[in-house]
């Protein structure tokens, strides 16, 4: 360091290394430097010891069935089928020991009187026959009635292809109607006649005449309990498309000669 030189000398000689023998110490004499290990190590290649499975379980002990009640009520029998032909039975099940031989429960419903129809010309019990959507006439009034149903599309055609047959059909549909009402839908066939002929050259007359032939309809409508339909603006509409009209207003004629005419 600087100028000063530090020498260090040892006392203790170094160490000196023994050969190593060619051959191991006998084994009585234990080798002081072996390490001796307590435990020895077993072999891996012996089989395991075998474990004991572990018990088995009990079994469940199921519960023991009911008795059986010391009585019990056989089934009911099955009702045997109504013979081919025979009427249903009543909705509300069998009806009670003595109904309808004058004893036993008469507010029940059993035994209602049937459905009588009434006389002809007689109004049905709760209302008459006026009324929309009500019973047609009984007894097929169309046959013996005044106003008589024809087939429409026959009735269009010879009207529209042969102008007096129009005239024919315009004066027996309003006679009719006025006969089945007995009177009451008023029409004249001299002044409606005229005015849908000779009314032309006026222009006026024959609107005039076929707006009266259109509220006749109505009121035949009305009295027979049917929807007014008919109109003036859809009547004439109609008759532009190819004469349509004749076969409108036949079909209504047809649904009114079947009823009766009521006040």
């Amino acid at each position: 360091i600087g100028t000063t030189v530090l020498e260090v000398q040892s006392t203790i000689e170094a160490t000196r290394m023994s050969p190593i023998p060619e051959s191991a110490p006998p084994a009585s004499e234990p080798d002081p430097d072996a390490t001796a290990f307590a435990t020895p190590i077993p072999d891996a290649s012996a089989p395991p010891e075998p474990v004991a499975p572990p018990p088995a379980p009990e079994p469940f002990a199921a519960e023991p069935p009911a008795p059986e009640p010391a009585y019990s009520e056989p089934p009911a029998p099955e009702p045997a089928p109504a013979p081919f032909g025979a009427p249903p039975p009543p909705a509300g099940g069998p009806p009670p020991a003595g109904a309808g031989q004058g004893y036993g429960a008469p507010d029940q419903g059993y035994q209602q009187p049937a459905y009588e129809q009434p006389a002809y010309g007689q109004p049905p019990p709760g209302g008459g026959y006026g009324q929309p959507g009500g019973p047609m006439v009984p007894g097929g009034y169309g046959a013996a009635s005044p106003l008589k149903t024809r087939e429409a599309v026959t009735e269009w055609l010879l009207c529209y292809f042969v102008p007096l047959y129009s005239l024919f059909w315009f004066h027996r549909a309003n006679a009719e109607m006025q006969q089945w009402s007995g009177g009451r839908i008023d029409y004249n066939a001299g002044s409606s006649l005229v005015a849908l002929t000779l009314g032309w050259f006026i222009i006026v007359p024959p609107f005039v005449a076929w707006a009266s032939f259109q509220g006749r309809i109505r009121a035949a409508q009305q009295m027979a309990g049917l929807p007014p339909t008919a109109s003036f603006w859809g009547s004439v509409g109609r008759m532009f498309l190819l004469g349509y009209g004749y076969k409108w207003h036949q079909d209504q004629f047809n649904e009114i000669a079947v009823r009766q005419p009521q006040g």
